[in-house]
């Protein structure tokens, strides 16, 4: 990465952030939980993340050449402390009570019902802390007669019609990114970000609820409106059927992203591609119809692009002021110039003995109080002696713990 932009980092690396001084518990595991817990952790916060002896599962997918943790455990639980804690055990649920007592947020990801069995409720957590922000994240909300069911993204993307729109006719896609994990992460860093402002200016606490579903909801809500009225659209093929052309279009060595809205720009495009009569055609001549007819420019763009290749084909569409871009494989993007160039990712080396990785930071950069990546994530465990010292407990107490099977700090 530029040499500047490390000299950046670790010059704000030091710097407290908007959140110190908060402390939050995470019980979260796979994206959407952690991810928002990664959010407050790069933002300041001492984020602590809860989980069973030897690690949850979620530290173990995408394994890495070099990683005893997989790639999105790294990805998404930097700046994070770690301890492990059995909750099913009595003497579990007395550690909880001491931890929340101390704490300002915890963060789950679990149905309604199963919180209650481990004590995360909020009626719970409300005993042991007046104070305390609980944020969930659960597949379908606290209503409604799915809520007591689990779930992934993909279930989000589909129930919301994201994979029928996406796919072809009997053929729905799902959507490489798991943006609905990703979007609820989001959706509840804002929710606690909330609370935590209420509660400098009341006192009060409160529960924050997210949930894959709404936020599936959310993200096609303009759709799903349309179709409250009747309509009712086909798949769109990887098109956009509300304007066009919008699609992934072949070159000779590769596809590009060609995305174009209005008729100002579809004008441009045409002389682009030396085809100025169709800005004129009657069959192209709204964004409705121009996504209606997705299928014909398909074939026309096809055509022109064919012989060129994916540089050639963005290099005429940027002198025409057309949205492109080059479709990359995940390799190809980590290498690509302009995305290696855009600042996202800051190089990080997460074992001392292990490669350098790109990590992303946060979305939104703040000019005064930018988020960092302070640390990387902790091995199962590695602060449970620490972390419990903070809530009260006694080295003989913590001792009696480990022996009792309830903790296990490291030697």
């Amino acid at each position: 990465m530029d040499d500047g932009m490390n000299r950046e980092a670790a010059s704000t690396a030091a710097a407290p952030g908007v959140l110190d001084g908060v402390r939050v518990l995470d019980f979260s595991r796979y994206i959407a939980g952690p991810y928002c817990g990664s959010i407050l952790g790069d933002l300041g916060a001492e984020v602590i993340r809860v989980e069973p002896h030897g690690g949850a599962d979620d530290r173990y997918l995408l394994r890495l050449d070099g990683f005893e943790d997989g790639a999105q455990f790294l990805a998404l639980n930097r700046n994070k402390k770690s301890i492990t804690l059995d909750l099913r055990s009595a003497r579990g649920r007395e550690v909880l009570d001491r931890l929340v007592a101390v704490a300002d947020v915890t963060l789950t990801n679990m149905p309604p019902p199963a919180l209650a069995k481990l004590g995360l409720d909020y009626a719970s957590l409300k005993a042991a802390n007046p104070r305390i922000i609980s944020a969930n994240v659960s597949a379908y909300g606290p209503e409604g007669p799915l809520s007591g069911r689990n779930g992934f993204d993909l279930i989000g993307q589909a129930m919301s019609g994201a994979t029928y729109m996406s796919g072809w006719p009997g053929r729905p896609v799902r959507t490489a990114a798991n943006y609905v994990d990703f979007g609820t992460g989001l959706g509840t860093a804002i929710g606690v970000l909330a609370a935590l402002m209420h509660r400098q200016q009341t006192g009060e606490g409160q529960e924050v609820q997210a949930s894959l579903l709404q936020t599936a909801l959310t993200f096609m809500n303009a759709v799903l409106l349309e179709a409250s009225t009747g309509v009712d659209r086909p798949p769109a093929e990887g098109r956009s059927p509300y304007a066009g052309p919008a699609e992934l279009v072949p070159t000779s060595d590769g596809a590009v992203v060609v995305q174009v809205v209005g008729p100002a720009m579809f004008g441009r495009l045409c002389d682009a591609i030396g085809r100025p009569e169709l800005a004129t055609d009657p069959r192209f001549d709204t964004d409705e119809k121009r996504g209606a007819a997705g299928a014909e420019l398909s074939a026309i763009l096809a055509e022109w692009a064919a012989p060129l290749t994916m540089q050639q084909a963005m290099d005429a569409l940027a002198q025409a002021r057309i949205p492109s871009g080059p479709a990359l494989s995940p390799i190809q993007a980590i290498n690509d110039p302009g995305v290696r160039g855009s600042g996202v990712f800051q190089d990080h080396q997460p074992r001392a003995d292990g490669p350098v990785l790109p990590l992303a930071g946060l979305i939104a950069r703040l000019s005064a109080s930018p988020g960092t990546i302070r640390a990387p994530a902790s091995s199962p465990g590695a602060d449970t002696r620490a972390t419990l010292r903070q809530a009260g407990f006694t080295d003989d107490e913590i001792d009696a713990l480990a022996a009792d099977g309830c903790v296990s700090p490291p030697d």
